[in-house]
């Protein structure tokens, strides 16, 4: 690896080396160059280290010297290097990228995307390697600490610029969209607004799309917030700042903007509440009130007493001990409990939802210590109901426990998020059926009578219900009851119209559209997918639209698509309805259907002369998923007599059987005669089995805890330069 006279020169000065400050360092640098391709890093440092003392400071080599330093990890050094550069030359390009990776690197992202869109505003159209590695570095941070839409679109430059194809940054791209941790709200491609013909506007608009297109998206939003300030409540303008603001990821700054776009006449209010909803949905300013999930200890005052109550009190159940919330030395306790605020009632005929036992507390039960009493330790969220769930505690232990000794929080959960989660236990012997009609009935009462009645951050701390029919809180109101119909949308078993809470508050219900009205298909978003009507959209367009649901997760679209798909002659060799059968399967609350589904999968594959494998794999999934564990034995043996060499099945057998618990990754066997670990599996202290919210929670894709909401992930402090080892 080298350089030559015609190529720029590292200083960043989008000059040739003949006509630069590398001129007269070329054959240093070249040195330089080739110990870093010899992975001889010290060397490299050493080289360009006698350069500078030869020929001076000169940028180029300072920039070399700093990239090097970064490769070593020596960050403290590069960024004094950097510092140098920057003090002579503020508008060195190389210099301004480089201090943006060493700001990533302490996670100062916003100071990290400032540097890079200086460094893009003065580099001009020849992008240098080491412009475009800071790009893809930048990028790569942002996705660890949960900036998802900015750093999509920084990995999306990236790969624009580079001449290479990069499959891990596509690889990384892709689980932006497909990951289920990540709600379909940040899943949607926005693309930018064409002005109209006749606007006075229109070409500072075309130049601001341009420099976005380019990825200066601060230069363009700087522009297009000067053409807003002289020609105010223009959609297209708005709805432009507010996707150049995705791309740079400032969270405030995209919740303003988006909102700003929702409120702006002449926005159709569909987009106007997809746009707020977005808007709360990352808007840092809405976080819910936090509650406190607490250990609390209270010492056992008779320990033989109350094993005799925790055996024979039939509102006490034994769980598995959970050891790795306790991990590293700590104490490991002897067992762990469940307590219900009611006995299970011993028949199950005309069950109700008063009738099932609903936990109050988990606690685990610890020995005597050198250093500590015997003890229990609860697990529970401090909320308005602690008072009564010790109380309840106490009614079952009796005396046989002190009054607390210490409190101490592990963790917090969402005001709002607490009010919305519950955690039943049904009696042995509830059929499916039963327990999914109790769960809708539940569901059901809670979004129509408990989330109306909740203050809401995002309505000023008012309830739903107390902002009916008033105009200021439209938009808002509706935004609020989008996002917790989205909160829903990947669970496949929660079967309630969100249109009865939208009569109930009385703002408009989701209108369906027909597919005269879609000027592009792939810029129809994911959230509205579901309103289309398919009669009539054309067959490539709707194997498209499956494509985009199925890989963004998006649930409520996706039935009726799949259903359309399946119904077209015209389809039938053009794509593989096994495929579309087992996504079916996926989406299904009853264990009947959905093997159904997938039997119509394997029939479908046996008519075509194709292995029915994978509908063997999936079966096999959905049973123990289900808890439905007769057939697995059989599935299992199947699999591994008949298909085992296919491509592919190996794999995804492993990985099933690991998943749950029936191997280990080693494939080395895990449960007891052949059982998979699921059969006995039971929810721990503090875990709800059917707890749902919608701002978070068990099982939730809401607000609360997301990447690029209220709380970003940790992040790594040390990054990955290339050269690196």
């Amino acid at each position: 690896m080298s350089i030559d006279q015609y190529q720029l020169c590292p200083c960043g000065s989008n000059k040739k080396v003949k006509f630069c400050c590398a001129r007269d360092v070329l054959p240093e640098i070249n040195k330089v160059l080739t110990a870093l391709q010899g992975d001889q890093r010290v060397a490299a440092l050493d080289h360009v280290n006698n350069a500078i003392e030869k020929k001076g400071d000169k940028d180029c080599l300072l920039n070399i010297k700093t990239n090097i330093l970064l490769q070593l990890g020596e960050e403290e050094k590069a960024r004094e290097t950097s510092k140098q550069v920057l003090k002579k030359n503020p508008d060195n390009p190389i210099a301004l990228a480089n201090h943006g990776l060493l700001d990533a690197a302490a996670g100062e992202l916003d100071n990290a995307v400032d540097k890079l869109q200086q460094c893009l505003d003065l580099i001009g159209d020849n992008i240098p390697y080491s412009v475009i590695e800071a790009i893809r570095i930048v990028g790569i941070s942002l996705l660890q600490s949960g900036r998802v839409i900015a750093a999509r679109n920084h990995l999306q430059l990236y790969q624009g610029y580079s001449q290479e194809e990069d499959e891990k940054i596509s690889r990384l791209i892709m689980q932006t969209y497909t990951s289920p941790k990540i709600p379909l709200l940040m899943k949607v491609e926005n693309p930018t607004s064409t002005p109209p013909e006749d606007a006075p506007w229109k070409n500072d608009c075309q130049t601001a799309l341009e420099l976005g297109s380019r990825g200066r998206w601060l230069s363009a939003v700087e522009l297009l917030q000067e053409v807003d300030e002289k020609y105010p409540n223009e959609p297209v303008i708005r709805r432009n700042i507010a996707v150049f603001q995705n791309c740079l990821g400032t969270a405030e700054d995209m919740a303003e903007s988006w909102s700003d776009y929702a409120h702006t006449p002449g926005v159709e209010f569909e987009d106007a509440v997809e746009a707020e909803a977005f808007a709360q949905l990352i808007d840092p300013e809405l976080e819910s009130e936090l509650l406190d999930v607490v250990a609390a200890t209270f010492e056992i005052t008779d320990q033989e007493k109350l094993n005799e109550i925790l055996v024979s009190d039939k509102r006490c159940e034994s769980i598995p001990v959970d050891e790795e919330r306790f991990p590293g030395d700590q104490p490991k306790p002897r067992s762990a409990y469940l307590v219900f605020d009611k006995v299970s009632p011993e028949s199950v005929e005309n069950l109700t939802r008063e009738d099932v036992p609903n936990v109050c507390v988990s606690f685990y039960v610890f020995g005597k210590q050198t250093d500590a009493e015997a003890r229990i330790l609860v697990m529970t969220t401090k909320n308005d109901q602690y008072d009564d769930k010790i109380t309840k505690l106490k009614e079952v232990v009796g005396d046989c426990i002190s009054d607390e000794k210490e409190s101490k929080v592990i963790s917090q959960v969402t005001k709002l998020s607490d009010a919305l989660t519950w955690d039943w236990r049904f009696p042995e012997g509830t059929s499916q059926e039963t327990q999914n009609q109790l769960l809708k009935e539940q569901r059901r009462e809670i979004m129509l009578e408990v989330w109306p009645k909740l203050p809401q951050a995002s309505l000023g701390d008012k309830a739903p219900i107390d902002v009916i029919g008033q105009e200021k809180y439209r938009i808002a109101l509706a935004a609020s009851v989008l996002l917790l119909e989205l909160s829903t949308d990947h669970q496949v078993a929660i079967e309630v119209d969100l249109d009865e809470v939208r009569q109930k508050l009385e703002v408009p219900v989701r209108k369906t559209f027909k597919h005269e009205e879609i000027e592009d298909y792939r810029h129809l978003s994911i959230v509205r997918m579901s309103q289309l009507e398919l009669a009539g959209v054309p067959d490539d367009e709707l194997v498209a639209l499956f494509q985009r649901a199925a890989m963004t997760a998006a649930w409520s679209a996706l039935t009726g698509i799949c259903h359309e798909l399946l119904n077209r002659d015209s389809l039938e060799e053009k794509i593989d309805k096994s495929s579309v059968y087992l996504m079916l399967s996926r989406m299904q609350t009853k264990l009947d259907d959905a093997i159904g589904y997938i039997q119509k999968a394997r029939s479908y594959c046996i008519g075509k002369k194709q292995s029915p494998a994978r509908t063997l794999i999936a079966e096999l999934e959905t049973r123990i998923e289900r808890s439905d564990f007769d057939r697995v034995p059989d599935l299992i043996r199947e699999i591994e007599t008949k298909y085992i060499s296919e491509p592919g099945i190996s794999s995804e057998l492993m990985r099933v059987l690991v998943r749950f618990g029936i191997v280990d990754p080693q494939g080395n066997p895990r449960s007891q005669a052949g059982a998979p670990a699921a059969m006995n599996e039971q929810a721990g202290p503090s875990e709800s089995q059917y707890a749902w919210a919608p701002d978070g929670g068990m099982g939730g894709a809401g607000v609360a805890a997301e990447p690029e909401t209220k709380a970003e992930a940790k992040q790594e402090k040390k990054l990955w330069i290339p050269g690196m080892d």
